[in-house]
């Protein structure tokens, strides 16, 4: 698929990744004999951006640098002639907007939101096309179109914007918010959003992953990558917003289906459930490499400047404040997303009819007709003494794991799995649980299911992620999630 990385678009672009997931998985899977593999997810956007201290102990590389006198001047002149002195060696700062509306304006401007959120609808609309084209029959230019203008309508930029700005005001807060104001007009800051919010062509794309593979970098600097993308989460909120796209996708598709009289296999949901959390290690990959491509040409030192910048309590809170506000204007236009591409995918389905076969060429043999064979022999039946014990169940319901029915927020699934004895600690290869999963959620029934059953809330997953940390990444959205977690013995 073809993709232009921009790192401030993780926070939502996971959004666009999640297309692939959810139209490519689940809306042909009726359209192809087989259902098709999970893919690898494209990389997306995560949390906004910059943040830190900008008063005092900043290092001197990322203060602005004094302007070079015209010419020698001697000692400052007393008085007046001092204060034009300093004026003339040293531009005077931007003042700070006192107006909350103008003040939270530059915040979304000069963090690189505004930018993001420019160019999101076309992405999403792109990324779902691309999906659309991986089946056996193509979608149509017509449905491309209609495609496109979903996206462009529900994730319009201007209502999203409006919408991030909503969200930061409720949360308003003059002194933090003028702190990290200065923060993200901090030089090395400014350095840092404009290689994060370029766009790199496809091409150039697949040129800086092969030079990845064939020399990786150093230790050193995949560290100082791994601790900014920790700092800003990232990589989770992208997987999470991914995630929840992904199920809303599946979710809405097979419910247009069966509204249009479609038969659903049992294990349908089952195999869409398992191939969405299968992917979730991909996409995580998928993050992190793209965090090395947006970064190519910062050096080390300006690595570890920017991350000593981020990593403050003022960077943090800035950081965390805006990525809510985007995730939670994304979250709200998904289920609405998901339904219309489901209703399209369908219309499609039932436009289409049933496969016809071609016809012969001029002059090409028609195939010999087969001659009628006897009938396959019977399988002998059971033995008429043998029945069934009525409480024993072929297969369960939906799905077969916890942590597939997480994912799909099946609460019956889950509650009919743990009463079978499932436990609730089972892991994937990463380490992540069904608890982990709900917490990323904030789904506080399932958790609160989990937790009866005896789920731990302290394991942890790669990168030392537990599920008290992925409820904390919710911001806001997670508090209630953080409070149960925490009254059931989940620690930092």
């Amino acid at each position: 698929m073809a993709f232009e990385i921009n790192n401030r678009t993780k926070i939502m672009a996971g959004v666009a990744v999640l297309v692939l997931a959810g139209a490519g998985a689940g809306w042909f899977f009726f359209l192809q004999d087989e259902a098709p593999p999970p893919r690898a997810a494209a990389p997306g956007k995560a949390a906004a951006k910059p943040a830190a201290e900008a008063a005092k102990g900043a290092p001197e590389a990322s203060k602005p640098a004094a302007a070079a006198p015209v010419a020698a001047a001697p000692s400052p002149a007393p008085g007046a002639d001092a204060a034009k002195a300093a004026a003339a060696a040293k531009p005077a700062a931007k003042p700070i907007p006192t107006n909350p509306d103008q003040l939270i304006a530059e915040i979304i401007e000069t963090s690189g939101a505004k930018a993001q959120i420019q160019v999101f609808a076309r992405e999403v609309g792109r990324n779902a096309s691309a999906a659309s084209q991986s089946g056996q029959q193509k979608m149509s230019d017509a449905d491309a179109k209609s495609l496109y203008e979903i996206a462009g309508r529900i994730f319009e930029p201007g209502k999203m914007t409006a919408d991030v700005a909503a969200s930061l005001k409720a949360s308003y807060d003059a002194d933090r918010m003028t702190r990290f104001l200065e923060i993200v007009r901090r030089p090395i800051a400014l350095k840092m959003t404009a290689q994060e919010t370029r766009q790199t062509p496809p091409e150039e794309t697949a040129r800086l992953l092969e030079d990845i593979r064939k020399n990786p970098p150093s230790a050193a600097r995949q560290k100082l990558v791994q601790t900014l993308d920790e700092i800003t989460q990232s990589t989770e909120t992208g997987v999470q917003l991914a995630t929840m796209t992904a199920r809303e996708m599946v979710d809405a598709t097979f419910n247009e289906l069966q509204k249009a009289g479609k038969q659903i296999p049992k294990q349908a949901r089952q195999l869409m459930g398992s191939q969405i959390v299968a992917s979730q290690g991909s996409m995580r990959s998928s993050f992190r490499t793209t965090f090395l491509i947006i970064y190519r040409d910062a050096s080390d030192e300006e690595l570890a400047e920017y991350v000593k910048l981020l990593d403050t309590d003022t960077g943090r809170w800035g950081l965390q404040l805006l990525a809510d506000a985007q995730r939670s204007v994304v979250e709200s236009r998904v289920r609405g997303f998901a339904q219309e591409v489901a209703q399209l995918a369908v219309r499609q389905v039932l436009a289409r009819g049933p496969a016809v076969p071609p016809l012969a060429a001029a002059g090409e043999e028609k195939p010999a007709e087969k001659l009628p064979t006897a009938a396959p022999p019977q399988a002998p039946a059971e033995a008429p003494a043998y029945q069934r014990p009525a409480n024993i169940r072929e297969v369960y319901t939906r799905y077969n794991d916890l942590i597939s029915a997480t994912v799909m927020r099946d609460r019956a699934a889950v509650k009919e799995l743990l009463d079978d004895g499932k436990s609730p600690n089972a892991r994937q290869k990463d380490g992540v649980t069904a608890l982990m999963v709900a917490a990323s959620y904030g789904d506080a029934e399932i958790a609160t299911m989990l937790l009866a059953k005896g789920a731990d809330p302290n394991l942890r997953a790669e990168g030392a992620r537990t599920a008290l940390s992925m409820a904390k990444a919710r911001g806001a959205a997670g508090a209630q999630m953080v409070q149960l977690l925490q009254r059931s013995g989940a620690k930092d």
